[in-house]
């Protein structure tokens, strides 16, 4: 239950956020959680005593304001610029690489306080889900930014969202990602991020590369990914997805 946490705000490292720990204090994993554009790190928080991961941290960074082309040039929490939702729009290397670098910063900050990359999930959200795909795909550890010896993150979870700069791949995919257990979710009536676009992402890359593939796939071979979807659900969430997300960060944490 939420009481056997404690929130505090800021990221932990010197951003704005939320920070919820189990109330006696200890934890051997952390889960990092990026939310959707417009949101705050407050949209999820409540989410995260849900996953009944008791032993865990979170960390729910709030992404800075940025104007966004999509919404006529309003600013709002954004990780990332969007100047359309399909997968031929141009995309924001300069927000991603910014962006990628907070996270990267908060990743390599927690792996130096005790807890290893290999109990080190990130997660997201829709625009956020791009962002934990985009970095955990690519993440290569420094070894001089995280504990001694460690490599690779302990898995990524990505809902209703999309792969972003899909045409870097496969020669971005990081030699450590080829074994991170990958969730990908959607809702069938996502009017957002479109089920397809979600599902042409999991399809053509991240899902486990078959032995009789057509030529146009381009597959990872990831070992451990797999796709959850959702009837009847739009951009949002569910409680059966809530349950999939604990199912698989909790499986991940115990590997």
């Amino acid at each position: 239950s939420s009481q056997d946490f404690i929130a505090s705000s800021g990221d932990g490292n010197g951003g704005d956020g939320v920070v919820i720990m189990p109330s006696n204090g200890k934890h051997d994993s952390v889960v990092i959680f990026m939310h959707g554009l417009g949101d705050t790190a407050m949209g999820w928080a409540s989410s995260m005593p849900e996953l009944g991961l008791t032993t865990t941290k979170f960390v729910l960074p709030t992404a800075e304001e940025r104007p966004i082309s999509l919404n006529g040039g309003s600013s709002m929490p954004g990780w990332f610029d969007i100047f359309g939702l399909d997968q031929d729009s141009r995309e924001d290397e300069a927000g991603f690489s910014e962006s990628t670098r907070r996270i990267v910063s908060i990743i390599e900050r927690e792996s130096t306080q005790g807890v290893p990359l290999s109990k080190i999930a990130v997660c997201g959200f829709s625009q956020g889900g791009a962002m934990a795909l985009h970095i955990s795909l690519r993440y290569k550890a420094d070894p001089t930014r995280t504990g001694d010896g460690q490599s690779s993150l302990a898995a990524c979870a990505a809902l209703s969202a999309w792969l972003p700069f899909r045409h870097e791949y496969p020669a971005a995919l990081s030699g450590d990602a080829v074994d991170l257990p990958v969730l990908q979710c959607h809702g069938d009536e996502d009017m957002v991020v479109r089920y397809d676009w979600g599902r042409g992402s999991y399809d053509s890359l991240v899902r486990p590369k078959a032995e009789k593939s057509p030529p146009q796939d381009l597959g990872l071979g990831l070992r451990y990914a797999e796709w959850k979807e959702y009837r009847g659900m739009g951009h949002s969430a569910c409680s059966e997805e809530i349950t999939d997300l604990s199912l698989f960060l909790r499986a991940a944490f115990e590997k």
